[in-house]
């Protein structure tokens, strides 16, 4: 005993640099387990680009027109207007914290219910995001379908073998970059479809006041596109995982909080594209 008291103490090695090991491991995981470092935020363009890969959802040109479809284009359009400003409102204060703070959802509902009851906010993600993929990769597989011939089946294996390379590795490596390039042609293919659309059926504006032409709802149209919308709530767990990229200084939380995960960005989500979803 004596002896191991007498030992001298190994000095403390420090480092002004990452470790690369850690740094590696980083790249693979995000800091999913772990507050994420100051040092691993992003620029907010950079993680502006990332968040805004779901504004080109095939999802929300399509819900935009069943909701339409179901209580008419001008109660479709109040309650998008109505859930895009609560999206908002709540992305407000989640950005604040997630980015202060560096939490994930999954680690803040842990301190809430434990790391049993935890399990359900990444099994929400993961199921949403499951949806999406299969939503958004069966509309391009039948569009090649349509366009090209051929089995459906082998579309959806081209989609599949182009889309899970593009989701491995993390998510600050490169997809600010992809989207930055990708999301200026869905803009543009947005404006080539309206206008094509119009050129093939007019531009008479009747869209705007049509009427509900499929099943009926109980209650006031305009809730029920507004519940509709809100249906989609775990968008907002799924931003508050990208928000915790935020850098703290300079203005990055404010210009989040309006453009990336706020009014800017769900507006044009969900109220630009249910219009033209609508018309």
């Amino acid at each position: 005993m004596s002896q191991a008291r007498n030992r001298p103490v190994p000095e403390l090695e420090l480092s002004s640099t990452d470790d690369p090991v850690v740094v590696a491991a980083a790249a693979t995981e995000d800091y999913t387990l772990h507050a994420t470092p100051l040092s691993w935020r992003m620029s907010r363009w950079s993680l502006a680009s990332v968040w805004w890969a779901l504004a080109s959802a095939m999802f929300w040109l399509i819900l935009g027109a069943l909701v339409a479809l179901t209580v008419g284009t001008v109660d479709a359009i109040i309650g998008m207007v109505l859930a895009a400003l609560v999206y908002s409102a709540i992305s407000w204060l989640f950005v604040g914290y997630a980015a202060r703070t560096g939490l994930t959802a999954n680690l803040f509902s842990r301190a809430l219910f434990g790391s049993r009851g935890s399990v359900i906010t990444p099994l929400l993600v993961a199921v949403t995001a499951v949806y999406f993929a299969c939503f958004g990769g069966s509309v391009i597989a039948v569009a090649l379908q349509a366009y090209f011939g051929g089995p459906v089946v082998l579309w959806y294996a081209v989609v599949v073998l182009y889309s899970v390379p593009l989701i491995l590795g993390a998510a600050r490596v490169f997809l600010d970059r992809f989207n930055g390039w990708l999301f200026p042609l869905y803009l543009v293919g947005l404006v080539v479809a309206v206008v094509w659309a119009g050129l093939e059926f007019g531009f008479d504006g009747s869209w705007a006041d049509s009427g509900p032409r499929e099943l009926a709802v109980s209650g006031p149209g305009w809730w029920w596109a507004f519940t509709t919308y809100l249906a989609d709530f775990v968008l907002l767990l799924a931003a508050w995982d990208f928000a915790r990229f935020a850098r703290v200084g300079d203005g990055d939380v404010r210009f989040h909080r309006v453009v990336t995960f706020g009014p800017m960005f769900y507006f044009f989500t969900i109220l630009v594209n249910g219009v033209v979803g609508c018309s």
